[in-house]
């Protein structure tokens, strides 16, 4: 059983079809351009027929209201493709993408290098990861950035990696709308234009529905599929119920998620945790869940949480004594449909409880 896709496409522009009409070929088709000024369509971009647009003589752009999937982003992947017709005399940054969470430019620090920096903004937070390359003057490049909104922002151009950052980052602020300019900055000032061609831009979000699309997509029967659907909706119903004890799981989690960071951080955790979730992950979409693998894959990350300062036993114990955790029990008990998981649950903590 495949995972689900990590990414989800919120903007897509080809500037091919009907001049003057910028569609949004994402799934939501919520980030539709505006065309604002002279810019031209032109039939052919990258290859015959893809189109692409340049701006014409004087102030021209392209506005777009990101509407559906720029709510939430935490994390963000872009893909540009252009060329640059005006890389010999370079003045001031040029901006390909510019928006809230993010900013795309190049500049010519140097007679035949071109720089291209990527800057995430999360408030009043901001870093940028930038590299150079070699560009002459007509080349059609594809140039692509991600943002994983835990340690890591890269640059690749044409495929290759040229620029790699690595950090405790922030996730990025969503916002809907989130207005989005293509080909200068939001004021248009002169010094800011692009002058190129842009043939096709790519924005994807991490997939909200990963994380729960993830621990769904394991054999189960329909039996247990609804006893799972019932449970979450009388849970859901109890936090609404329960603010005080909706803050404590979110405090729980929100701990558990900057140990991840810390995690991420550090490139020898950071590999033995990737192994530890791979392996979980086989387990767990194979459905064993209470498999010697399984346990020592869970056993390994509890001890790459320890090793940052999360004690798992004694978070878990923190959480069920509470009394949150034992109202919970008492008003929405336990589902006891899912052989599987209770036994790895029952394992994994007496694997803690042994150590």
């Amino acid at each position: 059983m495949a995972m689900a896709d990590p990414w989800e496409l919120i903007l897509h522009h080809t500037y091919a079809g009907t001049p003057g009409v910028i569609y949004d070929l994402s799934p939501a088709h919520g980030s539709h351009g505006v065309v604002q000024g002279p810019v031209l369509f032109l039939a052919d971009g990258a290859q015959p027929g893809t189109g692409a647009i340049t701006r014409g003589f004087g102030k021209g752009r392209v506005r777009v209201k990101g509407g559906r999937g720029w709510e939430k982003l935490d994390a963000i992947r872009g893909e540009i493709v252009f060329s640059g017709v005006s890389f010999v005399v370079l003045s001031g940054m040029k901006y390909l993408i510019d928006c809230e969470q993010f900013t795309v430019v190049f500049s010519r620090p140097k007679p035949n290098v071109t720089s291209f920096t990527v800057v995430f903004r999360a408030g009043a937070w901001s870093s940028a990861v930038t590299a150079e390359g070699t560009l002459a003057e007509g080349q059609w490049t594809r140039l692509e950035f991600e943002y994983d909104g835990v340690s890591r922002a890269t640059l690749s151009m044409d495929g290759k990696l040229a620029a790699v950052k690595t950090g405790v980052f922030p996730p990025l602020p969503g916002a809907s709308p989130t207005w989005l300019t293509i080909g200068s900055n939001p004021d248009m000032d002169w010094w800011s234009e692009y002058e190129g061609l842009i043939d096709e831009i790519k924005i994807w979000r991490r997939n909200p529905q990963v994380l729960g699309a993830n621990f769904l997509e394991r054999p189960y029967d329909k039996e247990t599929a609804d006893c799972w659907a019932n449970w979450g909706r009388a849970f859901a119903e109890w936090l609404q119920q329960n603010a005080q004890c909706g803050q404590l799981f979110e405090s729980v989690t929100h701990d558990l998620v900057g140990a991840f960071r810390t995690v991420s951080a550090d490139p020898v955790l950071r590999e033995r945790l990737d192994n530890a979730v791979k392996k979980y992950l086989t387990q767990w979409h194979s459905g064993n869940l209470n498999s010697d693998e399984m346990i020592q894959a869970l056993r390994e990350i509890a001890n790459i949480l320890d090793a940052v300062g999360i004690d798992m036993h004694a978070t878990l114990d923190s959480l069920f004594g509470s009394e949150c955790w034992k109202q919970l029990i008492a008003e929405v008990p336990r589902p006891d449909c899912d052989k599987q998981l209770t036994g790895m649950l029952t394992a994994l903590a007496q694997t803690l409880e042994t150590e």
